[in-house]
């Protein structure tokens, strides 16, 4: 179809051959969320081509270890270029850093037990997928693995890594390195650690950098910042008991609920909700990528004339259906009911939303489960 349609044919994501998945059904589902995402791009191709990417970094033959210094550097740059950086900031500010800078499509999802995430790219495409987990330090440190992975152009076939494969090879300690060097800035640490590095104070860099304390004691080590003894007692803790040790109450409940959400690419979810809000696609294309049946998608109703537009994707803030938002709440700009692992469907009668249940559409890329 696609060749009649573009007289080209769309890559098909197939496991690298050093990533292959022993199950088959898991190496299936892994193909099928992938599928989700990339099918909605084609789509959106057929319609208009899509901005060109930005350039990737520039690498070159160094040790793997300088390499991902080097390109990591490289990326947080850019990053603080585009206003985001990785320290003090909540998971949901990384991935639309990632999105906003690198033109990464971002999505978290649920995907086969053991498998952390995955990445596939193509000339035209960047996609990086993450698994739900409460474990936020160890999706964070998935994230940026999978960002080396693209950045260092490992991810042309899809790469989709069990938890047991990482660091077999040296595409993988590349990216674990690469991972360690752009949340754990070396310029930061060592400005933090300039006058000596107390367990308190260890304590907290784990909590303004949202990492595990294993991953920052081997970096400051690594670093030189502190003794292997150091690193071996106050790496014995959790994400969790490092934030309970100064009453981060809040940061866990925040962290855990940010790291098992759903959340779907934020251009392609804007992209596809402008194309069905301006008739140029029905609504199977967008129900596809939402992961809800064509019959859910609530038609537009009313006039958008002179109502002012939502920041994330330029549609009117009313919503179209005709029950308005809950008082204090944001607008949505387009409703669906949601199934699934979701719940029951709502009825029409409750405004029904992207997010599921009751919610408006929110302004931040995240997708709340």
């Amino acid at each position: 179809m696609d060749w009649i349609l573009s007289g080209t044919t769309s890559p098909t994501p197939s496991m690298a051959a050093r990533a292959n998945r022993t199950d088959a059904a898991d190496s299936a589902t892994i193909s099928a969320a992938v599928r989700r995402y990339s099918d909605a791009h084609e789509q959106l191709e057929l319609l208009t081509p899509r901005p060109p990417l930005p350039a990737l970094p520039p690498t070159h033959g160094n040790r793997f270890v300088d390499a991902a210094e080097s390109v990591a550097a490289w990326a947080r740059a850019q990053m603080l270029d585009h206003g985001f950086d990785v320290v003090d900031r909540h998971q949901d500010a990384l991935l639309a850093g990632v999105e906003a800078t690198f033109a990464v499509d971002v999505a978290v999802t649920t995907l086969p037990r053991g498998l952390d995430g995955c990445a596939w790219q193509t000339p035209s495409m960047r996609l990086l997928i993450a698994a739900r987990t409460t474990l936020w330090a160890r999706q964070r440190f998935s994230v940026g693995h999978e960002l080396g992975h693209l950045l260092f152009r490992d991810a042309q076939d899809l790469i989709a890594e069990p938890v047991e494969s990482r660091a077999k090879d040296l595409t993988e300690k590349r990216a674990n390195s690469f991972a360690a060097a752009l949340l754990m800035p070396a310029d930061f640490l060592k400005e933090e650690a300039a006058s000596g590095l107390s367990e308190a104070g260890f304590v907290t860099l784990v909590n303004r950098l949202f990492v595990s304390p294993t991953s920052l004691g081997w970096r400051l080590f690594n670093l030189g910042l502190i003794s292997d003894k150091q690193r071996v007692a106050w790496s014995s803790m959790t994400a969790e008991q490092s934030a309970m040790r100064v009453d981060g109450a809040e940061l866990i409940l925040t962290e855990r609920r940010l790291a098992d959400s759903e959340r779907l690419p934020q251009r392609l979810a804007e992209d596809h909700l402008r194309a069905y809000r301006t008739g140029a696609t029905s609504a199977r294309p967008l129900a596809q990528l939402f992961g809800i049946e064509p019959g859910d998608v609530i038609e537009p109703s009313g006039s958008s004339e002179q109502q002012p537009a939502c920041p994330p994707c330029g549609f009117p803030t009313t919503p179209f259906s005709a029950t308005s938002p809950p008082s204090g709440s944001s607008a949505s700009c387009v409703t669906f009911s949601m199934g699934g692992d979701d719940g029951p469907r709502p009825s029409r009668g409750r405004q029904p939303s992207l997010l599921g249940g009751s919610r408006p559409w929110p302004t931040s890329p995240l997708m709340d489960g």
